[in-house]
């Protein structure tokens, strides 16, 4: 026998179901299923909920599903979040200095003849287009940290909410 309501699998016999029904607990999951998800404990290993603490015990004892670990995962994904970090910094510091070179070559005065004003001119080019992607991987770094500031404040809600 089972109650759908609890979500409780075991029952020795009838009259221990029928005691279920009229017991408090039940009663208050009743009452508060309309309002409000009765399954308030979860499996750290398979993820389920279960409506009690002493259901979700007896169901560690048997669960066999591997333990998920947010938190490797987490250093995992914080890892790579620092060595694209790492990265930017040093593509950053090598476009600015080119960008420094390009500006002080446009700035010489021997760019008065017109191979060194069209090489100029495509030096700029390439220092805009330098300046424009760079800005493109500042967005990209913001938006990945922010994704990985939400992944943390998500995995410690989870932490909480299991213990």
């Amino acid at each position: 026998m089972k109650c759908q309501v609890c979500n409780i699998h075991f029952f020795s016999s009838k009259q221990a179901y029928e005691r279920h029904i009229k017991s408090k607990r039940h009663q208050n999951v009743a009452n508060n299923s309309n309002n409000e998800n009765p399954n308030m404990f979860q499996c750290t290993k398979c993820s389920r909920y279960y409506s009690s603490k002493s259901v979700l015990c007896n169901h560690k004892k048997i669960c066999t599903t591997p333990k998920k670990s947010s938190d490797a995962k987490l250093e995992e994904m914080q890892k790579a979040l620092d060595d694209m970090r790492e990265r930017y910094e040093k593509d950053h510091k090598l476009l600015r200095a080119q960008i420094g070179l390009l500006m002080n070559a446009h700035e010489s005065p021997n760019s008065t003849n017109s191979y060194n004003t069209n090489s100029t001119s495509s030096e700029m080019d390439t220092a805009i287009t330098l300046e424009q992607r760079c800005k493109q991987l500042e967005d990209q770094l913001e938006d990945q940290l922010e994704k990985n500031e939400n992944i943390s404040n998500n995995t410690a809600a989870r932490t909480k909410k299991t213990e």
